[in-house]
């Protein structure tokens, strides 16, 4: 039989829980002000007690956040890239949602939304329209909007072709971060920067 418990923390299980809050966005360590425990209990052998949610207060901001041990997540999930300031209204929203994507855990379409937006940032400089996603990172490089030093990522990138759109392939956490991470370096290089200027 499992039962699920709420414990106020007291002395040594009081301690604090480093994690990004979603709220404020800064790295903290969050104050337990509940743990919840999974409680099994096993005939013959008896109970055993696993933590397995805290409730935490950000010291910054003071907003509650749910801490899963298990899966090290947050709820509500955190922005999992930084925002990035004068890009076009349809591209930010296209951003925003593949940041949620990532902090959601649907890292399958958080890289084919990236994906998508790649290719319509290419075209919007000038590449032609309807090619592969390949063509796209290869215009970027061939057009310096990728600095030289950055191969080895490129290379990565450029072989989440079109291939998992018509063969149904699924992506994973690092996958989603590394194209997640090209788009943010591409629109802060295409549109914020210049914006300073």
């Amino acid at each position: 039989m499992i039962e699920n418990n709420w414990i106020m923390p007291s002395g040594k299980e009081k301690g604090v829980v480093c994690y990004k809050c979603p709220y404020c966005g800064k790295e903290v360590a969050g104050k337990k002000h509940h743990i919840i425990q999974s409680e099994f209990y096993f005939p013959n052998v008896g109970i055993s007690n696993t933590d397995i949610y805290y409730v935490l207060e950000c010291p910054n901001c003071h907003r509650p956040t749910i801490y899963d041990v298990s899966d090290d997540a947050t709820f509500p999930s955190g922005r999992s890239l930084k925002s990035v300031q004068h890009i076009p209204e349809n591209i930010e929203k296209i951003y925003n949602e593949v940041c949620s994507c990532i902090s959601a855990k649907c890292y399958t379409a958080a890289v084919i939304l990236a994906r998508t937006a790649i290719m319509h940032i290419c075209v919007e400089q000038n590449a032609c329209k309807n090619k592969t996603f390949a063509f796209y990172v290869d215009y970027l490089c061939d057009n310096h909007y990728i600095p030289q030093n950055a191969k080895g990522w490129v290379d990565k990138i450029r072989k989440m072709a079109n291939d998992s759109v018509h063969n149904l392939e699924f992506w994973e956490k690092e996958d989603a971060y590394l194209i997640g991470k090209f788009l943010m370096y591409l629109l802060i290089f295409v549109y914020e920067l210049p914006s300073q200027v």
